[in-house]
């Protein structure tokens, strides 16, 4: 039996470089209150690592940009890991595109190229694969097209024990792209139950201030012990203008 802690995170990028220094020191502290052994980050760009401190001794971060021509859009989907309980056996990172492996591709309609990274880790007891996505936040098509093939690329990650997928998928669960997705893979959400949306501030004036459109999807073989946004202020400011979801889950052989 093995439990982990997860966190989907859009670490919203700010530009510039000052803005973010103002949150990072409440984005380090709200993981060190978490302690997450896993975390997919949304909207990572060098230029914010600067700032992360000691995070980067505690994980490893594994993912490569989604291949913008400036710097402050060149956004990454990282996985961060554990170093001290973790090894990272295998990974890349693919488009959402007709030709996944070309970096900077995209579908038509698509603001910026979207991506996922997958990575296959394993701990004393297990192997599994975790990914990390960001879908597009504009069009409902484009997410079909990228729920499509962000189901197709899992496909090739279906014999290892168990499957951790997180992201901003700009979208409730109750849409065809996310339908789509759950249905091709047969992951189910953490927490399916939730009615907030995972939106702050102004954010929540959008077409989903009711329902999540951050997630983390789960194999069947997972039992989810607890979910819940993370809604507070650290270090007197919001991490971000998404509210972090954080879930506990448990591997046994029993859920098999």
């Amino acid at each position: 039996m093995s439990i982990y802690k997860v966190m989907s995170l859009n670490m919203k990028n700010d530009v510039f470089p000052s803005l973010f220094q103002r949150r990072a020191q409440s984005l380090r502290e709200m993981i060190h209150t978490y302690d997450p052994d896993l975390i997919g980050v949304q909207e990572l760009t060098d230029m914010m690592m600067d700032y992360l401190g000691d995070l980067t001794s505690v994980y490893g971060f594994y993912g490569a940009a989604r291949g913008t021509s400036l710097s402050h859009t060149n956004e990454r989907c990282c996985i961060l890991y554990k170093k001290d309980r973790f090894r990272l056996r295998e990974g890349k990172t693919l488009w959402l595109s007709d030709t996944p492996e070309i970096k900077g591709s995209r579908y038509p309609g698509s603001t910026f190229p979207r991506i996922v990274t997958a990575a296959v880790l394993e701990d004393s007891l297990h192997t599994f694969v975790m990914a990390n996505t960001h879908l597009d936040h504009m069009f409902a098509y484009v997410r079909y097209r990228q729920a499509d093939k962000l189901a197709e690329i899992l496909s090739i990650y279906t014999d290892h024990e168990f499957m951790i997928l997180t992201g901003d998928f700009n979208t409730p669960l109750t849409t065809l792209p996310l339908k789509l997705l759950t249905e091709k893979t047969g992951l189910q959400d953490a927490v399916p139950e939730n009615p907030s949306t995972s939106l702050r501030n102004i954010m929540r004036l959008s077409s989903s201030r009711f329902l999540p459109i951050d997630h983390v999807f789960v194999s069947k073989n997972i039992h989810v012990l607890r979910s819940r946004l993370v809604t507070g202020m650290f270090m007197g400011r919001f991490p971000s203008d998404h509210l972090p979801l954080y879930t506990e889950i448990e591997y046994s052989e029993r859920y098999l």
